[in-house]
């Protein structure tokens, strides 16, 4: 995809390892917000359970295991699993 909102997406506006970086300190950034001013009771426990949402969506269940589908998914046609 070159282009996001009808903008260049960054790999395009700045080259591709600065766009796996850009992706790499969202990422920390989301965790450090949610770490932010953590106290026990429920919001300790509420920041918990987004940070474990969080910490499943980014893994190999979520966001980097779609992006490996997508690595090797490259030229062969992918089969439809539902079918």
């Amino acid at each position: 995809m070159n282009l996001r909102r009808a903008r260049p997406t960054c790999h395009r506006a700045f080259d591709e390892a600065t766009a796996i970086l850009v992706g790499d300190a969202l990422q920390a950034l989301a965790f450090a917000v949610l770490a932010q001013g953590a106290e026990a009771g429920k919001a300790g426990a509420a920041r918990l359970i987004m940070v474990r949402i969080l910490a499943n969506a980014s893994g190999t269940s979520g966001m980097a295991g779609g992006q490996a589908i997508d690595l090797v998914s490259v030229g062969p046609k992918l089969r439809n699993r539902g079918a």
